[in-house]
């Protein structure tokens, strides 16, 4: 499993967008796509990320960066692109169960200061990474 990668910028944190729907995959949280209820419309079955990126598109450009071809978050968008991810539980009481990843990811991104104090610490995350992208020092880089 790769760690969610994250940085500081612009007073805030930003997530990537991949890793963290990749985290849920791979610990089983969610699943790729959706659950058709029974007497329900069928429809083409849409990824999680594909319903996030969409949702992150019709929100404005001052709330991702795009860095290297990964799309990056900022920990509010975060936040609320968590109400999408609803559907997607394998167990839908992963939502409300303190002791699932799901709510253990979501307290961590809720409160960056904890984040911080997670990063200067010796012991390192199993679900985040710091990262120092070079490329934010060049205004063009970053959208």
């Amino acid at each position: 499993m790769t760690p969610i990668r994250f940085f500081f910028y612009r007073d805030t944190v930003w997530y990537n967008l991949t890793d963290y729907v990749q985290v849920l995959l791979d610990t089983r949280t969610i699943q790729q796509f959706r659950r058709t209820l029974p007497g329900k419309r069928r429809r083409q079955p849409v990824t999680i990320l594909k319903t996030l990126r969409a949702k992150l598109d019709r929100l404005k450009p001052a709330y991702q960066l795009q860095i290297n071809g990964d799309v990056y978050a900022d920990w509010v968008v975060i936040e609320h692109l968590n109400l999408l991810i609803k559907p997607f539980f394998v167990q839908p009481g992963s939502w409300t169960d303190p002791a699932s990843v799901f709510r253990q990811l979501q307290h961590t991104i809720d409160q960056p200061d904890q984040l911080k104090q997670l990063t200067d610490s010796e012991q390192p995350s199993a679900y985040f990474k710091q990262i120092q992208p070079d490329v934010l020092s060049t205004p063009s880089a970053v959208g």
